[in-house]
């Protein structure tokens, strides 16, 4: 490792730094800080504009798919009203045909408990949270604090 002498010779450090090395590195902390706290606002802003166009491609794809299912229901409709059960065109064939059987839940609480799947129970964290923050012990939770940085 360069001693001071060697790394002021070196050209490595100022003179100034190296007279006052916990200054200068506050100041390069707060320059570092200054650079994080601007790229991190930048990338902040740019997350948000993907959320937007998320939510814009997502709505289009809705309108679409919404779109292809009336087109269809109104070939169905036409073919039956006909009574054609398949049309060739020059491009596409269209054909009726029975869909898998489905079942229909009429009322879940009458269904015999072979035919329904168990579900596990989940913490309930908010309540948890705050019967920890009130006092209450409960086995198996404690509350813990992390800590984090904040850009203002």
């Amino acid at each position: 490792m360069l001693r001071r002498q060697e790394l002021l010779d070196a050209d490595v450090i100022d003179e100034q730094t190296s007279q006052d090395p916990i200054g200068s590195l506050n100041t390069d902390m707060a320059t570092k800080v200054d650079g994080y706290g601007a790229f991190l606002a930048e990338l902040k802003t740019e997350a948000a504009g993907y959320d937007h166009e998320i939510k814009r491609l997502q709505d289009r794809k809705a309108h679409c798919k919404t779109k292809a299912e009336r087109l269809k229901a109104n070939m169905l409709d036409s073919l039956q009203a006909v009574g054609l059960p398949k049309v060739k065109g020059k491009l596409f064939t269209a054909s009726l045909a029975k869909n898998p059987a489905s079942v229909a839940i009429t009322n879940e609480k009458a269904l015999p408990v072979e035919y329904l799947i168990p579900q596990p129970s989940k913490p309930d964290k908010t309540a948890i949270k705050e019967a920890l923050k009130n006092g209450t012990s409960i086995p198996g939770a404690t509350l813990s604090q992390s800590e984090g940085v904040r850009f203002r």
